[in-house]
């Protein structure tokens, strides 16, 4: 690690600000010890982690109500963009165990979309899209076990690239459930996220792709137009995803569950979980192991049989992130008389079957009319393509662009 030196007057206004405005937001956990930046792809860039992240000298709080003292051993991905010249300034607020969609924390506070305060800002990686999408770092990195990357990009405003499972070290990363669990990064454009991916992947080369929209769910959105209208100039096929994630969901769920439940189990009974959480913690231990064992078994052949099901006649798949708009946060609230525990269960229906077949994926945002809250859409390729989902999204991107020039 780099040494602690002086920091220059302008690197200290952004860390003053980022303290000042985060917390002001209920984004910021903690400012990072100021480290001299080293030379590389990422020098200039800063950046925030979810709390879930070891790193020297930091007690990260994984969304509880306090922190505690990890070994001095950093995270790899964090040591990784460190290495490649960005500079971490802090860490982000999250939701309890990285184990809920909408951002709701009952112990640290919800943090506030910058966009709109009425509605959420969609979760697991909360603080991080916040920071981000507030313009306090040029890039936040997070993880997504159902869409907890995706979902707060659209809630936000901002794009999310979830890499193909395993692209990206999880080490020195809290687990949810490793069958799924994913690191990615959050930002305010496309640009940006290739960037950082060109900095962490070995290039791999272009070549022209063929865009399927998946039209049994993109006409259900409210959004259907703006979508279409995204993705017109590239799209040559459509698909219907809906049996895809109908037989994903049972897979899903089980890994989540019971996983989630092994990773955490220590935790129940010791009061650190509120009673909400502990009791979704516990349904893992419902779950037998010979149950468990079956759907682990098959999960490689599942992956393996759709992938050339998905991707036999297309390179890149464009579907909604989520099946709603983005919900006010009384709808998300528990206690509130609109609150709906199916409502949180529908907003990761299109994301969470993607980490079951270990798809990368790209959330991008959409142009939204005045006043409105934004849109994105999600766009998935098969697994082991480096980042040609992103280099896709940015040509959809550099469009959209001119179209509103």
């Amino acid at each position: 690690m780099a040494m602690t030196s002086t920091v220059s007057p302008h690197r200290q206004t952004a860390r003053d600000t980022l303290a000042r405005e985060g917390h002001k937001l209920n984004a910021l956990v903690a400012l990072a010890a100021a480290d001299t930046p080293r030379e590389g792809p990422l020098s200039g860039l800063t950046f925030v982690a979810k709390d879930m992240f070891a790193w020297p000298g930091h007690d990260y709080t994984r969304g509880l109500a306090s922190g505690v003292r990890c070994d001095d051993k950093p995270a790899v991905l964090l040591s990784q963009i460190v290495a490649e010249g960005a500079e971490l300034l802090g860490f982000a607020e999250m939701t309890p165990l990285a184990y809920e969609p909408s951002g709701a924390n009952p112990f640290r506070g919800r943090p506030i979309n910058p966009l709109n305060a009425d509605y959420i800002c969609g979760g697991s990686s909360s603080g991080s899209a916040v920071l981000v999408a507030a313009g306090l770092v040029d890039f936040a990195i997070g993880s997504d076990t159902a869409g907890s990357l995706r979902i707060p990009a659209q809630c936000c405003g901002i794009a999310a690239w979830k890499p193909s499972f395993g692209l990206l070290c999880r080490g020195g990363s809290w687990p949810l459930a490793p069958s799924l669990d994913t690191l990615g990064v959050l930002a305010r454009s496309v640009d940006m996220l290739l960037r950082v991916g060109n900095a962490l992947i070995p290039p791999h080369g272009e070549r022209p792709f063929r865009l399927a929209i998946a039209d049994d769910l993109i006409w259900q959105n409210d959004d259907h137009a703006r979508m279409l209208a995204a993705a017109q100039d590239f799209t040559t096929s459509t698909i219907s995803l809906q049996p895809t994630i109908d037989l994903c969901d049972d897979v899903v769920l089980t890994l989540l569950q019971q996983e989630a439940y092994e990773s955490n189990r220590a935790l129940i009974g010791t009061g650190a979980l509120d009673p909400i959480l502990e009791r979704r913690l516990s349904h893992g231990a419902a779950i037998t192991p010979a149950a468990y064992d079956g759907v682990s078994a098959g999960l490689a052949v599942l992956r393996a049989e759709m992938a050339e099901k998905l991707f036999d006649k297309t390179d890149v798949i464009a579907l909604p992130v989520m099946p709603c708009p983005t919900p006010r946060v009384a709808m998300c609230e528990p206690g509130q008389p609109e609150f709906s525990a199916r409502h949180l269960y529908e907003l990761s229906r299109y994301t969470r079957f993607v980490n079951a077949l270990g798809l990368p994926a790209v959330a991008l945002p959409l142009p939204a009319a005045h006043g409105a809250m934004p849109t994105a859409i999600q766009l998935l390729a098969r697994h082991g393509t480096g980042l040609t989902v992103l280099r896709v999204a940015q040509q959809i991107e550099t469009r959209l662009k001119g179209s509103v020039a």
